[in-house]
């Protein structure tokens, strides 16, 4: 095991979920980051159900406590038309995946595949109905 010391200032909690996160999450957004400050932790990922909406909240939190903010969304993607015709038999016909964007071009990136998947257009590209969401808490 290692000390609590050698990680702080190197760790970065990934994956937090906040109360945007419907029936999730507990914690608001500026908390994490609070947490994440008074823990000596360099940077905070965030990473709520099919949105970014809590990022603009932790935004201001991560500036007035100098922690870096990891902007993601976790995503529950359908795959279940995929393995049908797949050779292969996978037990499950869901993934869920976290992703972060490294950049500015990044964040919009993440933004129009939100957009593409929740509407099934993008006005900035030329995004087809290509993924389907499967919201955790119906």
């Amino acid at each position: 095991m290692y000390k609590q010391d050698k990680v702080k200032g190197d760790y970065a909690a990934l994956g937090c979920m906040s109360n945007f996160s419907f029936l999730r999450g507990a914690s608001h957004p500026h908390e994490l980051i609070e947490t994440a400050a008074a823990g000596g932790w360099s940077s905070c990922g965030i990473a709520d159900y099919h949105t970014i909406s809590g990022l603009v909240r932790a935004h201001q939190s991560a500036i007035e406590q100098s922690v870096k903010l990891l902007c993601g969304a976790r995503l529950i993607i359908d795959c279940s038309e995929q393995i049908e015709q797949s050779e292969q038999p996978i037990e499950k016909d869901r993934i869920e995946v976290i992703i972060y964007a490294a950049n500015r071009a990044g964040y919009e990136s993440l933004c129009q595949l939100l957009q593409s998947c929740k509407y099934g257009f993008s006005p900035y590209t030329s995004y087809k109905k290509s993924c389907k969401f499967i919201y955790p808490c119906k």
